[in-house]
Order: C-alpha cells, then sequence, then structure tokens
C-alpha cells in the first residue's frame, strides 16, 4: 500500500527538477531518492545523458564512456519526473544535471 501511495503522490509532483541522491546503481541504471521527499525511484541508463555509460563492478559506478562522468552512490542528481505506474508501483525518472564530486550521507 505504502508504494501504491508514493505513486500516488509523485503523480501530483509537478515541479521542473528535484535534487535526488543516488541509492543504488546497477548496469540498468540508478536508484534515486528524492531530497525532499520520502519517494524513491529509478533511472533507466538511456536516461542519464547523451554518452554510453558502462557499469564497474569492481567501484559500483556508471561510468561515461566519452566524458568519464561517474556516479555512484552518493551522488546528488537533479532529476525530472519521467512516469509512474501505479499498477507496478514503479516511478521513474530522468537525469538533468548531476554533482558527482558532491556526496551525501544518511
Amino acid at each position: 500500500v505504502t508504494a501504491w501511495l508514493k505513486c500516488m503522490y509523485a503523480k501530483t509532483l509537478t515541479a521542473d527538477h528535484y535534487m535526488a541522491v543516488i541509492t543504488g546503481v546497477n548496469p540498468a541504471g540508478l536508484y534515486v531518492a528524492l531530497s525532499e521527499y520520502f519517494i524513491e525511484g529509478f533511472i533507466h541508463i538511456s536516461r542519464i545523458g547523451t554518452d554510453y555509460y558502462l557499469y564497474d563492478e569492481a567501484t559500483g559506478t556508471l561510468i561515461g564512456e566519452e566524458s568519464h562522468k561517474r556516479y555512484r552512490i552518493g551522488d546528488k542528481i537533479s532529476v525530472r519526473l519521467y512516469s509512474v505506474d501505479e499498477a507496478s508501483r514503479n516511478i521513474e525518472f530522468e537525469a538533468i544535471a548531476a554533482r558527482g564530486k558532491e556526496r551525501f550521507s544518511y
């Protein structure tokens, strides 16, 4: 029920962008949590940027092939709501810009 309620609330978010912190990284993309809300979602690798990203399992990072931009747990990233699927209880975001040097700790 909680995941469904978060989806319902996410559909009401109307801002252009939100600050999020990366909570997980895998070959398919990034898991993020919005800094101002208790909402978590996923950024598919195709919605991170125009670069081709490779997953480095040893460091748990996604690395841009051309830009060498790194995404890792704890990095802050600016995101925009991409889609909300209430039936599957999934919230997806797309990256706007990132600040790779900033770290966030719980």
